[in-house]
């Protein structure tokens, strides 16, 4: 029988993957969420807690995936397969934690740079597509100085406003209102305007809006007071459904308001953010080392670019 090794990972910085224990197991390990899960036996004979491991051959240079262990009976586990089998990919998952309603998070931006920049963090919901991200939470950092932003995780709904001016498409909400998920709404033109009136429920992480405005209506949702996300041009009669499992992401910008639609417009990164389970505050850092342009976060991700061409890319933003 093949030999495995668990790999568990660090509850601190930088996070690294520890070798928890080797196991026996049978030839196929599932690679598909919703396979049969595998049976492994641990040589060391103890029991693992229930957590999520990631899984190697036993040198650790093939990795199969990240695995959850659903018994941690001892001696013995059974293990489905919850991530990908990329180690980078299996890394950033077993890290991220679901950011708890009523908390407040914190990004933080160091620059080092001889540059004043605009930290813009926004989000993107995987399971909803065509859905516009804005610029949600954003600073502007001048030269070797530090600013942030924090946020609560406390959703809303709106209608919205486009204005496209000196080539940006800016979205202001006309109105917003507090939700929770789960909720369904309706959009009607009621005293002048498209608003906005609770309809029921639908189904659990879920928002739904009902455009029944007679008009095409910009619905979106946000978090923390401000809109995040924008699904444009809806239909009357038809639905903006917002899956709500969102996905942060940090970008340094030159020019960029709050409400802009991202569009490849940022000068460095984007960043995937990723708060490991207990963490709320996260810093991020620009500088320039040699001739490369660096934005990473502290003790994780680092993007690294060169500075002539950073320096280019400012002038053909500033040109379009």
């Amino acid at each position: 029988m093949p030999l495995y090794k668990l790999w568990l990972r660090s509850a601190v910085k930088p996070y690294d993957w520890e070798d928890r224990t080797t196991c026996t197991g049978g030839d196929d390990l599932p690679t598909k969420v919703g396979e049969q899960a595998a049976v492994l036996t641990f040589s060391k004979g103890e029991a693992l807690s229930n957590s999520t491991y990631r899984i190697t051959n036993n040198g650790g240079s093939k990795v199969f995936g990240l695995y959850s262990c659903v018994t941690g009976a001892q001696g013995t586990g059974s293990f489905n397969y919850v991530g990908p089998s990329d180690t980078a990919e299996v890394a950033e998952a077993s890290t991220a934690a679901t950011l708890v309603t009523n908390t407040s998070y914190f990004i933080d931006l160091q620059n080092s740079t001889p540059d004043t920049w605009t930290m813009s963090v926004y989000q993107t919901l995987p399971s909803s597509p065509g859905l516009k991200s804005l610029s949600w939470k954003q600073t502007t950092v001048p030269k070797n100085g530090e600013s942030g932003v924090q946020w609560n995780i406390n959703y809303l709904v709106g209608v919205a406003n486009y204005k496209q001016s000196g080539g940006k498409g800016v979205y202001k909400a006309s109105q917003k209102l507090g939700t929770s998920l789960g909720q369904k709404w309706a959009c009607r033109f009621e005293d002048g305007a498209q608003q906005l009136f609770e309809d029921g429920g639908t189904s659990a992480g879920q928002v739904l809006i009902q455009n029944q405005s007679g008009d095409f209506a910009n619905l979106g949702i946000g978090m923390d007071g401000d809109l995040a996300l924008v699904q444009s041009d809806v239909y009357s009669g038809n639905n903006a459904q917002f899956e709500v499992t969102p996905t942060y992401w940090v970008a340094l910008y030159k020019d960029v308001v709050q409400g802009e639609v991202i569009s490849g417009n940022q000068v460095h990164g984007p960043i995937k953010v990723v708060f490991p389970s207990g963490v709320t505050q996260l810093t991020f850092e620009a500088y320039i080392d040699g001739k490369q342009f660096v934005f990473k976060e502290q003790g994780g991700t680092a993007l690294v670019a060169p500075v002539e061409q950073v320096e280019r890319r400012l002038r053909m933003l500033s040109a379009a």
